[in-house]
């Protein structure tokens, strides 16, 4: 019964963390879209052939890759994590619900992600 109420307190641990790490990494990618959206705005209200101009759209293929390579950084915890939540829970012959579903919804925003920065960089044909 011992080695049961280990994995039970394990999986707490595990599953908190992934809401935790998940919840915060949600909100950075609300951030990224905010900031997206506002340089988008700023990029378009900006005089045709400005430096402004310019310089919102470098800073714009800035933020695009920092969030993606992050993103990227970031998923190698979270995959360890995730992954030993699936043994645990296997292990517990219950089904693990939690991470997949989570995972699954980072790779639609990073999808999301990488079709924003490929908008953003055809905006240079726009912007002549």
């Amino acid at each position: 019964m011992e080695a049961k109420e280990k994995a039970v307190e394990e999986l707490k641990i595990l599953v908190s963390f992934i809401r935790d790490y998940f919840a915060l990494w949600l909100k950075a990618v609300a951030v990224y879209f905010a900031a997206i959206g506002i340089l988008a705005k700023l990029l378009f209200d900006a005089q045709p052939g400005s430096f402004e101009r310019i310089a919102f759209f470098v800073f714009g293929n800035f933020i695009n890759l920092c969030a993606i390579i992050f993103t990227l950084i970031g998923k190698r915890p979270y995959t360890r994590i995730a992954k030993r939540c699936d043994e645990v829970s296997e292990s517990m012959n219950i089904p693990n619900v939690y991470s997949p579903g989570t995972i699954a919804m980072a790779k639609a925003f990073v999808g999301g992600m990488i079709i924003f920065s490929i908008m953003w960089m055809c905006l240079i044909l726009v912007l002549k």
